[in-house]
């Protein structure tokens, strides 16, 4: 244990440039596999650790998690690789698991309502609400629009990159354009995306990329 120990400290002074949520993260990942595995770091196999893994999977961890902790042992392993503390590599041949995709969320009648009239005094606010709504799209489709986009004729937006990569049309309505029109009038920033940030470019910080509003 105590050879274990010093190796994980040299292992985070290699590595300073990490975080300091990183190196706890990892941290507290490399301390619950050796627990588990019950081995010298340098008799682990290769079967010990997708056996770690059905063990976090059997205790309901998410898919996220667990691929955190088995980058820090990936991690941890190519390091003692790199310094000669090990002949071979056990995660070489392990697959992280399969992440998957996040059930959109959907608002009720009522929760849009609210929304509708909390950001009724922000024409651009209210016009993205409107949008959303009347569209369908998903936060990830809606950040991508450009005002070349958008069909004002016939009331359709392009969306370029849905999901899977293919591309299709979505319909608004004639509130939701004249919303649209109303935010536009207004906005004094040169932008090619129909919202943007103060600077122009698209917003990337939305939590929720799957969020909808639909009935």
């Amino acid at each position: 244990m105590k050879k274990l120990n010093q190796v994980i400290e040299e292992f985070f002074n290699d590595h300073a440039r990490f975080s300091p949520e990183t190196t706890r993260s990892y941290r507290i990942s490399l301390q619950q596999f050796f627990y588990y595995c019950a081995k010298p770091f340098d008799e682990v196999k290769a079967p010990d650790i997708p056996a770690w893994l059905a063990d976090m999977e059997e205790n309901a961890l998410k898919p996220k998690s667990i691929n955190l902790k088995l980058t820090a042992l990936k991690s941890f392993c190519h390091y003692c690789m790199e310094e000669d503390k090990l002949k071979k590599n056990p995660t070489f041949t392990v697959k992280s698991p399969k992440l998957d995709d996040s059930l959109s969320y959907y608002l009720n009648r009522q929760q849009l309502t609210l929304l509708q009239e909390l950001t009724r005094p922000d024409p651009k606010e209210r016009a993205m609400v409107e949008a959303l709504y009347t569209t369908g799209c998903r936060i990830s489709e809606f950040l991508n629009i450009k005002l070349s986009d958008v069909k004002w004729d016939t009331r359709q937006i392009w969306i370029r990159e849905g999901k899977g990569n293919k591309e299709r049309f979505v319909l608004f309505t004639h509130e939701c354009a004249g919303r649209l029109k109303k935010y536009l009038a207004t906005r004094k920033i040169v932008s090619d995306y129909l919202f943007c940030n103060e600077k122009g470019d698209r917003f990337r910080n939305f939590r929720n990329r799957n969020f909808k509003l639909c009935f």
